[in-house]
């Protein structure tokens, strides 16, 4: 009898856990199973999830904690267009980048972005190339599987280097964590977790993050795909990447240079033109990437290593952010075509959204009255903003202006 109920309450624990799966929350799944289901009887998926729980963990923690001078982080700040942001990257052991790039974006533009972002078959048709003064970008992008989950898939990228470099290649797997309900992140009673201050700060901040990490050779996928080697002259990277999409603190670097742009542009433009402007008086949430690549090289030229922290991050940034809104205004056919395509993975995409903007603790948007001495993150640098629709998002915006309103 005592085994009997044993047995039905790790029935019931499974239940919820293939729930959460299904839902995307990988880290609530993660837990339930290493708290409540013996590892005997986890299946080969649930090994998965615990690994992908792991890593979204490590990605979320990262971008929560601030790039501390000390720990070797080097800053740069830029504007494009009228979006400020703010670039921190370190170089070690001669090839090995790691960079954290962040930016306050609407909230209209985070679908979009995420269609963007998710299909990886038309990197190549938006991603900067530079012939001058050196050889650099994406020559191809294939999308290799769509898995199962809301924008999972593998990639593979492969890009251009400059002599005497030969091309790289990544294979990545691609995959998203809805961490919105307070449970989702709630990791205060892991017992893999419990003494981890930084995560029981981070469970209490709804967010969206995604995950992309490379794969090895001979990995299989799903039973179905295995990663072949690369083709003659091409040399396979390690890659690791992480997004996250969260409110905008109100002590962001970034935040006050876009919120005045914004302002001095409705003050100089036509009344027509302010009134068309609709991002005017949206929230605000932070989009922050980290990304780790070792490209496997025993010596990058000094003037590879600029070129790439100087203008290539922050061009190939400023492509994503305007394709992301072409693509909500309507300029981008061939994302249009696709996005239509999966309606139901956008639309799900634009419902969490809103509920993550319904969750915000404050209003950021650019017309609040914050005061302008806000502590920033250390070492950041201070950028002039000067100068450059999925359906659902401007119901989001809308939705959440009269909230606020009431």
């Amino acid at each position: 009898t005592s085994a009997n109920n044993d047995k039905n309450d790790t029935s019931l624990v499974l239940a919820q856990v293939e729930e959460a799966i299904a839902n995307e929350r990988l880290l609530v799944a993660a837990r339930l199973l290493h708290q409540h289901v013996p590892a005997a009887e986890w299946q080969p998926h649930h090994h998965s999830v615990a690994q992908k729980a792991a890593h979204i963990q490590r990605v979320i923690d990262l971008h929560l904690s601030p790039p501390e001078k000390e720990q070797g982080w080097n800053t740069q700040s830029e504007t494009h267009g009228d979006r400020s942001t703010v670039i921190y990257y370190k170089v070690e052991d001669g090839s090995q980048l790691t960079c954290r790039i962040e930016t306050p974006i609407e909230a209209s533009l985070v679908t979009p972005l995420l269609a963007v972002f998710n299909e990886s078959q038309l990197y190549d048709t938006w991603m900067p190339r530079w012939d001058f003064p050196l050889r650099l970008g994406v020559r191809q992008s294939v999308k290799l599987q769509e898995r199962a989950g809301r924008g999972a898939h593998v990639c593979q990228v492969t890009v251009d280097m400059p002599f005497p470099l030969s091309n790289r290649q990544v294979i990545y797997d691609t995959y998203a964590v809805d961490c919105i309900d307070a449970e989702d992140n709630d990791n205060d009673d892991d017992a893999n977790n419990a003494d981890n201050d930084t995560n029981n700060q981070s469970s209490r901040i709804p967010l969206i993050a995604l995950a992309g990490i490379s794969l090895n050779v001979g990995t299989t996928v799903d039973d179905e795909l295995v990663i072949p080697p690369p083709e003659p002259g091409v040399k396979r990277i390690d890659f690791d990447a992480g997004f996250c999409i969260r409110e905008c603190p109100a002590d962001h670097p970034c935040w006050v240079n876009h919120r005045n742009h914004k302002k001095n542009n409705k003050t100089t433009s036509s009344t027509t033109e302010s009134d068309n402007d609709t991002t005017t008086n949206e929230p605000l949430l932070l989009l922050s990437l980290t990304q780790y690549v070792n490209a496997h090289v025993d010596y990058v030229p000094l003037a590879v290593i600029n070129f790439t922290t100087r203008t290539a991050l922050g061009g190939l940034w400023a492509a994503l952010l305007q394709v992301a809104e072409d693509v909500r205004d309507g300029r981008r056919p061939e994302h249009t075509k696709v996005i239509e395509s999966k309606r139901h993975l956008y639309d799900w995409v634009a419902r969490r959204i809103q509920t993550l903007l319904d969750k915000m603790t404050t209003t950021t948007t650019l017309e609040e009255n914050r005061p302008t001495n806000e502590t920033s993150h250390e070492g950041a640098e201070e950028a002039e903003g000067n100068g450059p629709e999925v359906t659902g998002n401007r119901e989001i915006v809308r939705s959440h202006e009269n909230r606020s309103e009431n």
